[in-house]
């Protein structure tokens, strides 16, 4: 008996059965976590390349691999199976119970302890719900990723993301106390000019504007980069090796400065605090598991 494609209601169910394939690596899993029989999850997606005239998946008697186009349908076919769920959500009145999984991709240096009391609130708050969170400091692709959203360090530069900022992230000056050429009484950030620096060169690298926090005068400081990076956890570790003088996001050497590993150094200047906010695209509904996160991230926000 062949299934034809009738409704929508038909292709979502083919879809859905071509995720949960992909997802549960073979056949029988996928059966058995929709709770039916091989043969129909084989004629499912049959009916399914059919449709499309494409090869989603090749098998053989020993594995399953998606072909090209098949790994491009599953992004596609994702975000439309998550968006039409997410209207049948909202429609029917489900704000006050979400569930599913909740993706989130953090860069790494925040990811680690700076919102462990929002995700546990969320945990306890919404058992139907689980968390995937993703530490990556690469720029999120919210459909090949299948992300509900992200957080970001910095301005956001593109005009399809809504942005909501939760906090700033203030940046102080600091080293070892052991790197002997930091000078032993330091006035004005220009008399650490000669130190060897350690640049974060997302944010700096050859040059940083500081400020001082009483009188808001501005300078500009050439410095000379003996080590670069694109990791905030390797700029502070090799902070920690007395390798240099860098400017660093003061929660994340918050514990460095309470056991004197690392020292405060013109305490009165900082660089300018990086706004952090939550991102997700325009385009994309909000279902009840993104809507009560952002409500409590604006809620510890306020706290």
């Amino acid at each position: 008996m062949t299934e034809s494609l009738n409704t929508s209601s038909d292709r979502l169910e083919l879809m859905s059965t071509f995720i949960r394939i992909v997802d549960s690596k073979n056949l029988s899993a996928a059966a058995l976590s929709l709770n039916t029989t091989q043969p129909t999850i084989s004629r499912r997606l049959k009916t399914l390349e059919q449709s499309l005239g494409l090869k989603l998946i090749q098998r053989t008697t020993h594995k399953m691999q998606m072909t090209e186009e098949g790994r491009r349908f599953y992004h596609y076919a994702k975000d439309l199976v998550e968006r039409w769920a997410a209207i049948e959500e909202e429609m029917l009145g489900a704000k006050t119970s979400p569930k599913g999984v909740l993706r989130v991709q953090v860069p790494q240096a925040l990811g680690i302890g700076k919102f462990n009391n929002v995700l546990s609130k969320y945990l306890q708050s919404y058992p139907k719900v689980d968390i995937e969170w993703l530490l990556s400091d690469k720029t999120p692709n919210f459909i090949s990723d299948n992300l509900d959203c992200a957080i970001k360090v910095g301005n956001i530069d593109d005009p399809s993301l809504i942005g909501i900022k939760i906090f700033e992230l203030p940046r102080i000056i600091a080293a070892s106390r052991s790197l002997v050429s930091i000078p032993k009484t330091i006035i004005h950030p220009s008399e650490l000019k000669d130190c060897p620096w350690l640049s974060f060169k997302t944010h700096y690298l050859d040059e940083i504007s500081l400020f001082h926090i009483k009188t808001k005068e501005e300078t500009k400081l050439k410095i000379h980069s003996r080590f670069s990076t694109d990791s905030l956890l390797a700029l502070r570790e090799v902070a920690l090796e007395g390798l240099g003088v860098g400017v660093f996001s003061k929660w994340v050497i918050e514990k460095d400065l309470q056991n004197q590993r690392l020292i405060q150094l013109c305490s009165q200047w900082q660089a300018a605090s990086l706004p952090v906010y939550l991102i997700y695209p325009q385009s994309r509904l909000k279902p009840a598991k993104l809507k009560k996160f952002i409500d409590l991230l604006k809620l510890s926000k306020d706290q």
